[in-house]
């Protein structure tokens, strides 16, 4: 939806009266509705049995409403009511598009848990089809010129409203196709489920939160380092179309070109992320790449984008953004579930530390485009006027290779203070018990049928619906498409491990069941 709407944003505030400032609010109230309607449609869930056909009938609705209102704002006279009228559409928009939670709700609670990852694949691939689409789809309303009469109400229709008449159809194309092949999951068992939980334990003792967090750097810099991919990716986000528009006189099909070509690097660049990934690259090692092209991509973007600038050069360093955050996104989760995991307090807590990271990805993206729109990118009569400079950013715009160097730097104190220290204090401890250790004690270590708490609870924890869909928005998308459907290496045994304890449990819990022993 946003490779469809998006190009044409920027020519639809300008039409109705507003500028550059309130653009960059309604990207910004958008991330809002999204952040606010997330937990909305998680707790719904929750609250009416794991059924997903009311939910999903809402989220259609909302998209419907918001188009509509999209697509009749230019009956309203230019000016603030028109403009405001178009940003509540907006707000509309976001909360229909948090119904992608759903997506991955559903495929835990459907799917067996082997098959998942193949899913999880085909959907990004779905959206990676439907950013290319958007140049198509914008061609097609390019030429659009003519009004409608309807009541004696004439509405007019050109390229900039025309869009939220064709998503309404979408919408409700949509809307058919669920009510028709959705499948609702089966009653959730108590047999398995009541297995792994531990009653006895109190929610308030589970969750450990923001100011935990901030006591372990291994805990807050992941956080840290993806609140800052948002905000620099903001910079494209918010002044891509503008600067456009008026450097290079492009329409929205040229924009959204531009988008696509975008989509199929990031694609690119996430398959070379999962083949180093499988080759043990460590973590920080993809984080400081992605950050280190940011900051190249970031540094062009103030130097290149100048009135009357060339197609590479304003181009190539939107490319490079895109090429960067799949070497970002899926190793700062990487990064942050290992800190989550080496501590054993925090068993239980893995869906709300996830959550921790997601709305630092949502405050970011609620900030951002407004504090661009209205402290970095440069209005037209501005950079018209300026016989000295005809950037497009102002030099506001050097925040990103500042925050990605930041980033960096941060990566390797972490590892020479922290990290490699544990590494050592670690081997050594090993070496030290290997030496102490005989095959006479080993052998003689009896095999235990007792199940420790803290393991049966991580367990159902991470397996739990709120903790995989955290996990999964924990890497956001980038024009339309997931950076990576596939977990890490490091995330991929742990959670294999996970799984066949799991197994294992259940199967010893059966076993003492049909032997009627009690636990």
């Amino acid at each position: 939806m946003s490779a469809v709407v998006g190009p044409t944003l920027i020519f639809y505030v300008l039409e109705l009266g507003g500028n550059k400032d309130q653009y960059g609010m309604m990207l910004s109230v958008a991330f809002l509705a999204m952040f606010l309607m997330t937990g909305v449609y998680g707790k719904w869930i929750d609250s009416n049995g794991n059924k997903y056909t009311m939910p999903y009938i809402a989220s259609f609705l909302f998209g419907i409403a918001s188009y509509t209102i999209y697509f009749l704002a230019i009956l309203i006279p230019p000016g603030p009511i028109a403009v405001y009228t178009l940003m509540f559409s907006r707000f509309l928009e976001g909360m229909s598009v948090a119904g992608r939670t759903l997506s991955y709700s559903w495929i835990h609670s459907m799917v067996p848990h082997d098959k998942q990852k193949t899913v999880l694949t085909i959907l990004s691939m779905s959206r990676t089809i439907g950013t290319i689409v958007g140049p198509i789809t914008n061609l097609l309303v390019t030429e659009i010129n003519t009004e409608w009469h309807i009541f004696d109400v004439t509405i007019p229709v050109n390229p900039n409203n025309s869009i939220g008449l064709l998503m309404v159809g979408s919408e409700f194309v949509l809307l058919i196709l669920t009510l028709i092949f959705l499948l609702e999951p089966p009653d959730e068992k108590n047999d398995e489920d009541a297995v792994l939980k531990d009653k006895d334990k109190k929610e308030d003792d589970e969750k450990i939160g923001f100011l935990y967090a901030l006591g372990h750097i291994e805990l807050w810099f992941p956080i840290f380092a993806m609140f800052c991919v948002i905000t620099n990716f903001s910079v494209f986000i918010t002044a891509f179309s503008p600067v456009a528009k008026h450097a290079l006189q492009w329409n929205p099909v040229q924009i959204s070109q531009v988008s696509a070509v975008g989509s199929a690097i990031t694609f690119c660049g996430m398959l070379i992320a999962i083949g180093l990934s499988m080759k043990d690259t460590p973590d920080r090692l993809m984080i400081s790449f992605g950050f280190a092209s940011f900051a190249v991509g970031g540094s062009f973007m103030y130097y290149n984008w100048t009135e009357n600038t060339t197609y590479w050069k304003f181009a190539a360093p939107a490319y490079v953004l895109f090429f960067s955050y799949p070497f970002i996104g899926p190793s700062c989760r990487s990064m942050y579930s290992k800190g989550i995991h080496s501590h054993p307090e925090l068993n239980g807590s893995v869906g709300l530390m996830m959550g921790l990271m997601n709305q630092a990805v949502a405050v970011g993206g609620m900030v951002a485009p407004t504090l661009v729109a209205v402290f970095v990118l440069r209005s037209p009569d501005e950079v018209d006027a300026d016989p000295n400079s005809k950037n497009e950013l102002n030099i506001g715009a050097l925040y990103v290779p500042v925050l990605s160097a930041a980033v960096v730097a941060g990566l390797t104190f972490q590892y020479y203070y922290f990290e490699l220290p544990s590494k050592r204090e670690e081997d050594d401890s090993t070496a030290a018990s290997a030496s102490e250790s005989t095959k006479l004690l080993g052998g003689t270590k009896k095999k235990s049928s007792h199940i420790p708490r803290a393991s049966i609870l991580e367990i159902s924890d991470a397996f739990s619906r709120s903790s995989e869909v955290s996990r999964r928005l924990s890497s956001f998308e980038i024009a339309g498409i997931a950076p990576n459907p596939f977990d890490t290496k490091d995330e991929k045994e742990y959670y294999n491990k996970l799984w066949k304890d799991r197994l294992e449990i259940l199967k010893l819990n059966k076993k003492m069941e049909e032997d009627d022993i009690e636990v």
